[in-house]
C-alpha cells in the first residue's frame, strides 16, 4: 500500500510544462444547500484543514485574475472573514489554494452558488481537500479520516468521498481530461477529479471510493440503514450527526487492475450498495472515454479482504 514515486500516475502536458494531473489523496464534500446556508461552516473547515497541515504548505491561490499568486495568512484570512459574514448580495464563492509546483500535494477548492438558477437544479456545490498521495499510509490515512469525520459532523454534506484521485486544479481541468481518463480504467481506487461531475450530482454519488458518506435521505434512498448494515458487512460502517459514512478498506485502494486489485478492500460490496443512488452517465468531458462502464468497473468484482495494509 506504499508508492515511493506515484510518476506512474502523472498526466504530463504535451508541452512540457507543469503536469496537468498528479495522484492525490483528497476528499470531496458535495452540498445541495445553498452557499449562503453553509458558508459559516465551510469557512470552519477550511480553517481546520490549514491548522491540521500547516499553513506553510500552500504557496499559491488563484486570483480574481484567474492567475495563481503567491499565499498568504492574510489572503486567507480575508477569505474565511468573506465566508463567515457571507455578503447578503453575493451570489457565490470560489477559493482555489495549492502547493509547489502546481498542482502540488495540498490543496483548497471551493466551487459553490446559491444554486437558485434553473441549470442548478441537479448541481451541488463542492469544497474539496487535497493531501499527498504518499498519505495513504497507515498513520497518515488515520489521521485523515478522523479530521474527515469531525468535517462531516461540523457540515452535514450530502455526500462525501476521499480516496486516491487524479488530482487537478480548475486551471488544468479540460487540459487533463484524455490523459486521466486513459487511466481511470487500470486504476480501480482514484477518482476522476473531475469537478464538472458536480453539475449532476444532486442525490447522487459518483462512485465507490475508500471513504463514501451518504446524508439520511439517501440512507433511505438505498433501503435504510438495516438494509445497508447487511450489505456492507465486510466494511466499517459509521452513524453520524447528518448520516453513514462507510469505510471500504483500511487504506485508501489504488486497485491496480494488471496486478489484479488485490488492495480493494470491500468497494464492491459498496458499489453494488449505493447503486441506487449512483449517476447513471460519467462522460467526464471526453466523447472518446466509456464512462459508462467506468461507473460500473466494480459491479461485478468480488470483494477483497477490509484490511489491506499488507498487501
Amino acid at each position: 500500500m506504499t508508492n515511493t514515486g506515484w510518476t506512474e500516475f502523472v498526466v504530463q502536458h504535451p508541452k512540457g510544462r507543469a503536469p496537468d494531473a498528479i495522484a492525490g489523496l483528497c476528499t470531496f464534500f458535495y452540498f445541495e444547500r445553498s452557499i449562503r446556508e453553509i458558508a459559516a461552516d465551510v469557512a470552519a473547515a477550511i480553517d481546520l484543514y490549514v491548522t491540521y497541515i500547516g499553513m506553510d504548505k500552500l504557496t499559491h491561490y488563484t486570483a480574481r485574475s484567474g492567475f495563481w499568486k503567491p499565499m498568504t495568512a492574510r489572503q486567507l484570512a480575508k477569505d474565511l472573514k468573506n465566508l463567515r459574514n457571507f455578503p447578503h448580495d453575493h451570489f457565490g464563492a470560489h477559493i482555489g489554494y495549492d502547493s509547489e509546483p502546481v498542482p502540488g500535494p495540498y490543496g483548497v477548492t471551493l466551487l459553490s452558488t446559491v444554486l437558485a438558477d434553473s441549470f442548478e437544479v441537479q448541481r451541488n456545490n463542492l469544497l474539496r481537500f487535497d493531501y499527498p498521495p504518499d498519505w495513504v499510509g497507515m498513520e497518515c490515512a488515520a489521521g485523515v479520516l478522523e479530521l474527515t469525520q469531525r468535517l462531516l459532523e461540523l457540515m452535514k454534506p450530502q455526500t462525501c468521498n476521499a480516496g486516491l484521485a487524479f488530482k487537478r486544479t480548475e486551471g488544468t481541468l479540460d487540459a487533463a481530461n484524455r490523459g486521466v481518463n486513459r487511466l481511470l480504467p487500470r486504476y480501480l481506487g482514484f477518482d476522476p477529479c473531475n469537478s464538472n461531475a458536480r453539475n449532476s450530482l444532486r442525490d447522487r454519488i459518483l462512485s465507490a471510493h475508500w471513504l463514501n458518506y451518504i446524508d439520511a435521505p439517501l440512507v433511505s434512498a438505498c433501503g435504510g440503514l438495516a438494509q445497508l448494515r447487511a450489505q456492507l458487512a465486510g466494511c466499517e460502517v459509521k452513524e453520524l450527526a447528518g448520516g453513514l459514512l462507510i469505510q471500504s478498506a483500511k487504506l485508501p485502494p489504488i486497485g491496480d487492475i494488471n496486478a489484479g486489485a488485490p488492495d480493494i478492500g470491500c468497494m464492491p460490496d459498496v458499489a453494488r450498495a449505493l447503486k441506487p443512488i449512483r449517476k447513471d452517465r460519467a462522460p467526464l468531458g471526453d466523447a472518446d472515454f466509456d464512462g459508462d462502464s467506468w461507473l460500473a468497473r466494480l459491479d461485478e468484482l468480488p470483494a477483497r479482504p477490509w484490511d489491506n495494509s499488507k498487501v
